[in-house]
């Protein structure tokens, strides 16, 4: 990890939804989000994500698109429609770079689209930088 890179940045300890179905991409975000100061709490599927989201309501969701059964943008979409949930920031994180996959996400209410790889610094500072109001709701973010 890169030393200090991201470390403290998370103030006061916000609590993120991580939802991928790869264990290793599971592992690798949450612990350097928990490294970087965060609260963190995962899912492996966008049903799973969904209750989730509704019992926790963390301030943010780090939402895979490719997962099985309900995809990142199905449970993105029901989110939005929950108004109980509906004002928690979704950042989509996906290999698909498409221009259709970000189009939608955006549609369904994605706040930041980030692609495949990311290096787990560059996902800590775009947290931050969306819950702190300093990210516009369409940005995106490479990999490094």
């Amino acid at each position: 990890m890169n030393e200090g890179a991201a470390e403290g940045v998370a103030s006061p300890r916000w609590l993120i939804l991580l939802v991928d179905d790869l264990l290793d991409a599971r592992e690798l975000y949450a612990q350097y989000l928990t490294y970087a100061g965060f609260s963190v709490v995962t899912a492996i599927n966008g049903h799973e994500a969904v209750r989730l989201a509704e019992l926790l309501h963390p301030d943010l969701i780090l939402m895979d698109i490719r997962l099985p059964g309900m995809d990142g943008l199905e449970a993105t979409s029901d989110l939005k429609a929950n108004p109980a949930v509906a004002d928690i920031p979704v950042v989509a994180i996906t290999a698909d770079e498409s221009e259709e996959v970000r189009e939608r996400a955006q549609r369904v209410g994605c706040s930041a689209f980030i692609s495949k790889p990311a290096l787990p610094d560059a996902v800590a500072r775009s947290i931050v930088a969306i819950l702190s109001g300093e990210q516009r709701l369409d940005s995106s973010t490479d990999g490094g």
